[in-house]
């Protein structure tokens, strides 16, 4: 848990808050009535944009991690261990009270077909992590208690085979691949997409290898490219970032069949996450950020539980207030879904605290990378 940046961790901030503000207002449907300006609703729309964002995050900060211990005895299971321990005791507790609630839900007469839980699948499909393959065969999204682990499943996904490339290719090969990655990944989607669906184009790892690519590509610069990396302006790249995603959110609508967000969508956003990555990690001067960044970096450490979170609790909040679906239309729902997001908060916190961090202070005690073996 030490070594933390606080710039990376308000990036986490802002990509939670995001995607947050999407499912609280966009997928509720509030910000049709909301009197907001276009912008704001334009910037909202695209609040899945805060996925890509954590994708190219995760692929940036573990390659790096990788790049330190590639050396080490058994590094890529030590790796396994380590993930293992900060995803698997948040994520399954989820899934123990999404279906124990849920059990209790059905048990006193609730109707099956609620919001949280309509079309669940059998909870070996979230054990196993294929929660992002079978809407993806099905072309719907479902159960919404579960439904944004579907992008942890694509991570869960890629760590798999990130060590084994990180540890075992050379560090020229590995940025060929993820070269060919950036480079195939928009007509992997536009084949998936003519041939499997929307959702598949969308939610399968092999659709967003462009995200991953750019973040092992980013880990890999310092080493290949120490000149290009100095000379690459931070600033100038974290305001292009910035300009960029704000002109693609005022062109960029939601579309009524779904089919330019796979294929244009992403491609955009992902190197825009990665300009706005890179601009954050070797942005120059001392980590001293005002309010605004220490509030995001806040939130940023606690982005897992409150992304595990904020579904289950706006659902679970509007079930309580006698609402079989979280569809604010006036003043005192939209007070509802603000409750919600407090109480999501709170949780997370508390899931952070009780949870996370225990076992992160396990992992860095107990499963550690071990030195390499000094020779005579």
């Amino acid at each position: 848990m030490d070594g933390r940046s606080q710039r990376i961790d308000a990036l986490r901030g802002l990509a939670i808050s995001a995607v947050i503000l999407y499912h609280y207002i966009y997928t509720t449907e509030a910000l049709a009535w909301l009197p907001v300006p276009a912008l704001v609703k334009s910037l909202v729309w695209n609040g899945l944009a805060g996925v890509d964002l954590f994708f190219v995050l995760s692929g940036y900060l573990l390659t790096r991690n990788l790049l330190r211990h590639a050396d080490a005895p058994n590094a890529p299971l030590t790796f396994y261990r380590r993930r293992v321990l900060r995803i698997m005791p948040a994520f399954l507790l989820l899934i123990a009270i999404g279906f124990g609630l849920r059990a209790i839900w059905i048990q006193i007469g609730g109707r099956p077909d609620v919001w949280l839980w309509n079309g669940a699948y059998p909870p070996w499909v979230y054990l196993l992590f294929l929660q992002n393959i079978w809407p993806g065969l099905n072309n719907a999204w479902t159960a919404h208690f579960f439904a944004p682990t579907w992008s942890l499943a694509a991570e869960e996904q890629f760590y798999v085979i990130l060590p084994l490339l990180v540890c075992f290719l050379r560090q020229r090969t590995l940025a060929i691949v993820a070269v060919i990655w950036i480079a195939s990944a928009p007509f992997v989607r536009a084949m998936l997409l003519k041939h499997i669906g929307i959702v598949a184009a969308y939610s399968w790892p092999v659709a967003r290898l462009d995200s991953f690519g750019w973040g092992i590509m980013l880990a890999l610069l310092p080493q290949l490219a120490p000149e290009l990396t100095r000379r690459l302006p931070p600033r100038i790249l974290g305001g292009l970032a910035l300009a960029g995603f704000t002109v693609f959110a005022i062109m960029h609508r939601p579309d009524p069949a779904g089919a330019m967000e796979p294929l244009v969508g992403v491609t955009v956003v992902a190197l825009l996450a990665a300009c706005a990555v890179f601009a954050v990690a070797h942005w120059p001067g001392e980590e001293s950020g005002g309010v605004p960044i220490r509030a995001l970096a806040w939130t940023g450490e606690r982005c897992f539980s409150l992304y595990l979170l904020h579904m289950p609790v706006l659902g679970l909040t509007f079930l309580a207030a006698d609402m079989l679906r979280p569809i604010p239309t006036n003043s005192m729902e939209m007070m509802i879904t603000a409750g919600a997001a407090i109480l999501t908060f709170g949780l997370a916190t508390s899931s952070y605290e009780w949870i996370e961090r225990p076992f992160m202070a396990f992992a860095d005690k107990n499963v550690r990378y071990r030195a390499v073996p000094a020779t005579a």
